[in-house]
């Protein structure tokens, strides 16, 4: 009698077994798509993006994504663009209660009635520098004024300024009006505004500080900054934005 020899089923040794690449961006995407009972193909339409866009994050053809198609999406799915983007800051804030609050670093329209409810009595501060991403501050000049948010409603010497360089997108684009609180307790990770003693302002996000040295990073490209701390005029912190 022949025998017939049965093909053993492969055994994957435990380094080869396929596993699923992690995709926190995609798991954000998810939280918020099931929250609303959205599908990826309707959130990504609504978005005025390809219908295939968020698939196309979710099975890895997408790593990232530009901070315009960010913010349309962050507001189809209701979040912080900052928490759609790397994690950071509340997965869903209300923008109505941004007129009470301080508002969160979220990129809106600029015509957005919900974020600006306050006068057109904010200063706008700073004249570009060419070719940095530097600003003159402390000159004396007044660009413009601009609305009010809430959250500075009453804040004695708040000013807004434009961002100037590339140096923290996605974060800030160049041309994105940033609103300052001088009052505003500063820590670890929160964004920055830093004019030095040659008056040249800055904006960077807080790494750390002591009493002689404050070290601060920027995105594009990655890396840290180090001032001595006896260079620093004045640091503010950044509240909020609003892409122009």
């Amino acid at each position: 009698m022949s025998m017939v020899k049965i093909p053993h089923a492969k055994q994957h040794a435990l380094w080869d077994i396929p596993h699923m690449e992690e995709n926190p961006l995609f798991t954000r995407i998810k939280a918020r798509l099931d929250a609303l009972n959205l599908s990826s193909n309707a959130a990504s339409e609504k978005a005025g993006l390809d219908r295939t866009f968020i698939k196309q994050i979710e099975y890895g053809k997408k790593k990232g994504m530009r901070s315009d198609s960010a913010s349309r999406l962050a507001r189809v799915l209701k979040c912080d663009v900052g928490w759609l983007m790397n994690g950071e800051g509340d997965q869903s804030p209300t923008l109505a209660d941004s007129s009470i609050k301080e508002t969160p670093n979220v990129r809106l329209p600029h015509s957005s009635v919900d974020f600006v409810t306050g006068p057109r009595d904010l200063p706008i501060r700073g004249s570009a520098r060419g070719g940095s991403d530097a600003f003159f501050l402390d000159n004396g000049d007044i660009q413009g004024m601009a609305h009010r948010p809430g959250a500075l409603v009453g804040v004695k010497n708040a000013f807004a300024c434009y961002m100037t360089g590339d140096s923290m997108e996605p974060r800030y684009e160049a041309g994105d009006l940033l609103y300052v609180n001088p009052i505003k307790p500063i820590r670890p990770r929160d964004y920055v505004l830093i004019e030095l003693d040659d008056h040249q302002a800055y904006v960077k996000r807080l790494v750390k500080r002591t009493a002689d040295k404050v070290t601060v990073e920027q995105f594009n490209p990655k890396k840290e900054i180090h001032y001595s701390a006896n260079r620093i005029i004045h640091m503010y912190r950044v509240v909020g934005q609003i892409t122009e």
